[in-house]
Parts: C-alpha cells; structure tokens; sequence
C-alpha cells in the first residue's frame, strides 16, 4: 500500500491526471535516410562557409592572377550558398515540408554552378574530372529526392 505523500503514477512515468503530452522518448524520430541529408547539407553549408573565409584571406592573391571568373564573384556565390545551406539544415531540422522538393533542386543547382566554374576557369587537367563531378551531384539529388519523399 503506498504511502500518503507518493504519488501514483502511470507505466509511462506520468500523473494520471496530467495532460502534458508524451514524454520526450516517445517523439517520433527522424528516419536515418533524412538524418544523412541533414548533415550532408550541413557538410555543404560548413564547406561553403570555409571556402568564403579562404576567398576572403586570398582576395588580393587571387587579383593578381587575373582569372577568368572574378574572386569577389566566387566569394559571392560562396556567401549565397552557405546561407542557402545552413538554411535548409535549420529548415530540415525543424521539419518544415518545403524542404522536400527545395533541398533536392538546390544540390541540383550547386551541382551544375560547380560544374560550371570548372568548365570556364579551371585549366583541361582539371576540367578532364567533370564526369565525377557531375555523376557525384546527380547521385546525391537522386538519393535526397529519395530520402526526403518517401513516407
């Protein structure tokens, strides 16, 4: 026979009388598949933040050269899509449903910027890599397409 001052409780831990909702173990979980596109675009958001750090310590070195897409064009693009990424982590993290259709049409987007920058400013040994490139980008739109529309 319990005591006076203890209180009852359910097998879940609550008051019966309580109405707080399920406790935190019982949220559902976010699927393996979705959790690996998370950080794949938080992978791309820290990678772009990193290559606008170093446009902006090599800015004058860059200058010199005279290359055929401007340094602050690249920073630009570098800036835009670190936003653009660590958005969509927020957006994905908070399980907002646009980013079904918008995450997968941004890696399309980055996939085909990078392919172009390294069409028009990079010399042919580099140039000869874009089927890696290409294939990387279309293999990773395909699997979060994937990942992000299915129930």
């Amino acid at each position: 026979m319990p005591k006076k001052n203890q209180l009852k409780t359910n097998i879940d831990g609550r008051q019966p009388d309580s109405t707080a909702g399920p406790p935190v173990w019982m949220k559902k979980k976010r699927p393996v598949r979705v959790t690996i596109c998370l950080f794949g675009v938080l992978t791309l958001g820290i990678a772009s933040v990193w290559q606008a750090a170093v446009l902006v310590r090599q800015l004058g070195l860059m200058a010199m050269f005279h290359t055929v897409v401007s340094p602050q064009i690249r920073l630009g693009l570098a800036l835009i899509w670190a936003v653009t990424w660590l958005a969509l982590f927020i957006a994905l993290w908070q399980r907002r449903p646009f980013v079904r259709r918008t995450i997968p049409a941004a890696v399309f987007l980055y996939t085909m910027v990078q392919l172009w920058l390294t069409w028009v400013s990079t010399p042919a040994v580099v140039r000869a890599g874009w089927p890696l490139t290409a294939g990387l980008g279309m293999a990773a739109t395909a699997y979060c397409a994937w990942a992000l529309r299915r129930n």
